[in-house]
């Protein structure tokens, strides 16, 4: 226990990084699923996550996994979009909702 405590900075972020990947064996180097679902009950994940691919590409995506939007949504449910929008960055940086996002998710029933 004392080694621990006297450790320096890159003794305890490798400790740390070790004790992080041992707990989620999904964080493994050289993972390269575009599609994660994790959830210990039976039928639709609580959680999913898409990468690598268009916004609304992948927003579908994780609602289909999810278990389609009628999980959420019930049919004459009234739905407000709120997207982060406050901070002056690019959609990329990730402070900022992607607009193409939003179009996709406002549009798909009313454009």
């Amino acid at each position: 226990m004392t080694d621990f405590l006297k450790t320096d900075r890159r003794g305890f972020l490798k400790q740390g990084l070790a004790l992080g990947l041992a707990a989620d064996s999904s964080v493994l180097p050289g993972k390269t699923d575009d599609i994660w679902a994790k959830d210990v009950r039976e039928g639709n994940p609580d959680l999913v996550a898409v990468k690598n691919g268009e916004p609304a590409a992948m927003f579908n995506k994780a609602i289909a996994l999810m278990g389609g939007m009628q999980q959420f949504v019930k049919k004459s449910q009234s739905v407000v979009v709120k997207p982060n929008i406050g901070f002056p960055r690019q959609p990329e940086i990730g402070a900022t909702t992607n607009p193409l996002l939003v179009k996709s998710i406002i549009c798909e029933k009313i454009c």
